[in-house]
């Protein structure tokens, strides 16, 4: 639950939660899970719309200097998802 010391982290304009820039799918790395209810209420849609306390695991992209090879928006993140 760092992801408010980290530098990929976006506030939702509008909302409390959160988004993440990192390009998990570039980096070969996984989604941080979510805890199973945070999920069914819409409360962790991660990396475009997520509340942290419901973070089930650390992020292993959590960074305090950015890396912009591995930056990306995560509108695109959630078009990537759907394909």
């Amino acid at each position: 639950m760092k992801c408010h010391t980290c530098v990929y982290k976006r506030n939702v304009p509008g909302d409390s939660h959160l988004s993440c820039t990192f390009d998990f799918k570039k980096a070969n790395k996984n989604f941080p899970r979510g805890d199973q209810h945070g999920v069914n209420h819409g409360w962790y849609l991660f990396p475009v719309n997520y509340d942290p306390i419901w973070m089930v695991e650390d992020c292993t992209s959590h960074a305090v200097v950015s890396d912009t090879e591995y930056v990306t928006e995560p509108f695109t993140s959630l078009i990537s998802m759907l394909r």
